[in-house]
């Protein structure tokens, strides 16, 4: 964890620090070191003279006074300067996620850990933004280029639900490579209603968009054929496997309007139901022509009433 010395005045200069955003911790102790740490804020936190201030400003409230004005903003208050420079700071508890560093050869890398660290003193601490944001949400281990035919936009970079600051800055984009979920394990959470169901929608379309890109068949390609080209896009098909509990992928809802996954690939799209419905295939096995599937369903059934 790192810890933060910021104020009200430089907190407004960078549209404010949302807590989840990116912030860069650059070295200064010495000339020649190209190095930064890369920091995700988390939650306010306790300064050693935060007490001093709460019992002031609890001295004003008793008198009723309008302490009103932050520092640095063009509003009159009824405080004195220096008492308002003193109540605009807070602290400001960060992840260490890594560092970003200058190789002799010229390029820059990521490492997801700390070879070393010095004195608070030594560092100055910026917010990400723009062409530095996109860098680094978007950083390859293979020093790839970003946005290539391989890869896809996914959507952009979106610390909180309000928007208020967030509506004056240019959008970020994320840009995802096949070979990061193709074939591996993602996960993605996020709060209700936030998006998480058309998001995995976008998923399923980039990929099948990626996959019609593919020409080589798997039946015809020879063993030693690579599964990704060097560009990263996929070098045979993608066949997906889609469990919709909910049948909110199966379905068409009132939000789709026509962008339902079975509606945009119907020739390549198989439902299958536990049900009898139309379109779906029925997904039951039938006993008396696959014994083998009905007599280990029933042995299972048993062993797990016994």
């Amino acid at each position: 964890m790192a810890r933060l010395l910021v104020c009200d005045a430089w907190k407004a200069q960078v549209k404010g620090i949302p807590a989840g955003c990116f912030l860069l911790a650059f070295y200064d102790g010495e000339d020649g070191v190209e190095e930064a740490v890369l920091l995700r804020a988390l939650s306010q936190t306790k300064l050693p003279t935060d007490n001093d201030v709460i019992s002031s400003m609890i001295e004003y409230y008793k008198d009723n006074l309008d302490i009103s004005g932050r520092a640095g903003s063009l509003k009159g208050g009824k405080l004195d300067e220096f008492t308002r420079y003193e109540f605009s700071f807070s602290g400001l508890e960060c992840r260490v996620l890594g560092v970003f560093y200058r190789t002799q050869k010229g390029n820059i890398e990521f490492g997801a850990d700390l070879e070393n660290f010095y004195a608070a003193n030594n560092y100055t601490v910026y917010k990400a933004n723009r062409d530095v944001l996109e860098f680094i949400v978007n950083q390859r281990d293979d020093g790839g280029l970003v946005g290539q035919d391989s890869e896809f936009k996914i959507g952009s970079v979106r610390y909180s639900s309000s928007r208020r600051h967030q509506s004056q800055e240019e959008n970020v984009n994320v840009w995802v490579n096949p070979k990061d979920f193709l074939g591996k394990r993602s996960a993605m959470f996020g709060m209700t209603r936030t998006g998480k169901s058309n998001t995995v929608k976008k998923v399923i379309e980039a990929t099948e968009e990626i996959s019609r890109k593919a020409l080589i068949l798997l039946d015809s390609a020879s063993p030693e054929t690579s599964e990704f080209t060097s560009s990263g896009s996929p070098t045979f098909p993608v066949g997906q496997i889609i469990f919709d509990v909910n049948g909110e992928y199966a379905n068409a809802n009132r939000q789709d309007s026509g962008t339902a996954i079975y509606d945009l690939y119907k020739e390549k799209v198989y439902r299958y139901s536990v049900l009898e419905k139309d379109d779906f295939k029925v997904m039951k096995v039938n006993f008396f022509k696959d014994i083998e599937s009905g007599f280990s369903l029933i042995s299972s059934y048993f062993q797990e009433q016994s």
